[in-house]
């Protein structure tokens, strides 16, 4: 092989290494490792997510009166969050109000421009909710209550 060859075979590396190469590749190695300890350094880093959550209907029973049935399909609640990690479709999220704490699910995550946060519409994930749990949601003033538009 001539010098010609040997300068051809380093420069588009095959397989021989020249002292640059070794050079490069030693850089590369340092500058990961610097960047690796750059982000380790400044910790983990945190999202602002706002929840819409989709709570079920619920059935306050009296003992003096019928079963009386609040309907929430048209209405959400709106808090909040800060979490360590975004989450995925089908994830569960733990909730809670001043009172009481719960499970939601996340049903789709959304991107929102005007209020430069993700969104999350989740919903609860019993069946059911005591009017407990609802009274403890609906009064906490860390959540929101929107009513959706209707259809006519």
């Amino acid at each position: 092989m001539d010098t010609g060859d040997r300068v051809r075979h380093q420069r588009f590396g095959s397989g021989m290494m020249g002292r640059s190469g070794r050079r490069m590749k030693a850089h590369r190695a340092a500058r990961n490792e610097s960047r690796r300890k750059a982000q380790h350094a400044t910790g983990p880093t945190t999202v602002t997510l706002e929840v819409n959550l989709r709570v079920p209907d619920i059935n306050v029973k009296t003992p003096d009166a019928p079963v009386r049935r609040i309907t929430n399909s048209n209405a959400r609640f709106l808090k909040v969050i800060t979490v360590s990690a975004l989450p995925k479709v089908g994830d569960d999220l733990k909730l809670s109000t001043r009172t009481h704490a719960f499970h939601a699910t996340v049903k789709r995550l959304d991107w929102h421009d005007d209020k430069n946060r993700f969104v999350a519409a989740c919903h609860y994930a019993g069946r059911s909710m005591t009017p407990e749990e609802y009274e403890s949601l609906r009064a906490d003033p860390d959540w929101t209550t929107t009513s959706l538009a209707s259809g006519s």
